[in-house]
């Protein structure tokens, strides 16, 4: 009787653990050093934006041309700002992700 009161008593803290630990690795799965899908709809459909001088195709190799048709490179432009994102998911156009560190 005692070892069901112990195992009644522990297994709601078990869950919970779990429950959090689970939470933690998908809230901290992506971040700034690579990202496998959109932190708002989970899609896996995600770019990494490239900023630079970029002349369009006379500037692309043959594999570049590949990622940036099927999305996986963003063009993002010569200026990087502060707020610059790193990453754009393809299905719901959210950008995230930092290029350049925060200055505080």
């Amino acid at each position: 009787m005692k070892r069901i009161i112990k195992i009644i008593l522990i297994l709601p803290l078990i869950l919970i653990m779990i429950v959090y630990a689970v939470g933690y690795i998908m809230k901290h799965r992506y971040d700034d050093k690579g990202s496998d899908f959109c932190p708002r709809c989970k899609s896996e459909n995600v770019g990494k934006i490239f900023y630079g001088l970029y002349r369009g195709i006379e500037d692309e190799t043959p594999e570049m041309q590949e990622k940036i048709r099927s999305g996986k490179m963003i063009p993002g432009g010569c200026l990087i700002y502060d707020d610059s994102p790193r990453y754009y998911c393809n299905d719901c156009g959210l950008s995230w992700g930092r290029i350049l560190e925060s200055k505080k």
